[in-house]
């Protein structure tokens, strides 16, 4: 059965850099429908788009709800040092090879390039940011804990930015936001019954 990906974001989360993790997020659907369910999916870096021989894969299984998906890459076999012209991604799902997407080396240039003076990370539910000028904000969390599978919320201020179910013991997400300058209060909740073990909380200022 053929299921098709639409990537809505990839990020390299320069600032992690031990290890540097990519943070995938995607769209799979099963029969035209958006499928739910666990699948066995492989990652791998090549460094062009017809190259044989990958620089590093890994697989994961993944739980996909609703059709959406989220993947830390990197987080079973540790990142190399990424080419600084780019890379191609190949997904294989169940078995079936996907398309090979492009990751330029621009995301990772500006993160890298702003991480020392607008990066803050905390092992908290929430923090306070300080925003430097109006801009846009690349926002997101790392949990782990238990009952995850239920709702767990982002929000910047009153306003909520993410919401995403997770699975039942790790849930992350990251997303950008326009902002402006001054204090900001970012928080994650977590739905009745579910529980948190571990966090990271953090920000970049993307001007």
């Amino acid at each position: 059965m053929k299921r098709a990906l639409l990537v809505l974001f990839v990020l390299a989360l320069a600032a992690w850099a031990t290890p540097n993790l990519i943070s995938y997020q995607g769209k799979l659907d099963k029969d035209g429908e958006p499928f739910s369910g666990e699948a066995s999916m492989n990652f791998a870096l090549y460094e062009s788009e017809d190259a044989t021989t990958s620089f590093w894969e890994e697989t994961q299984t993944v739980i996909v709800v609703d059709g959406i998906f989220n993947v830390l890459l990197g987080s079973v076999t540790e990142l190399p040092a990424l080419p600084t012209d780019g890379c191609w991604l190949e997904v294989v799902i169940d078995g079936d090879a996907l398309p090979r997407q492009q990751i330029t080396s621009v995301p990772y240039a500006q993160v890298a390039d702003q991480a020392y003076s607008h990066f803050k990370m905390v092992e908290d539910t929430a923090m306070d940011y300080d925003c430097p000028a109006d801009g846009i904000l690349l926002v997101g969390y790392w949990i782990q804990g238990a009952a995850l599978y239920r709702s767990v919320h982002l929000y910047v201020d009153d306003m909520r930015v993410a919401g995403w179910p997770g699975n039942n013991i790790e849930s992350f997400i990251c997303t950008a936001i326009a902002i402006e300058e001054g204090s900001h209060r970012i928080r994650i909740t977590v739905s009745p019954g579910a529980t948190i073990t571990d966090v990271r909380l953090w920000a970049i200022f993307m001007r």
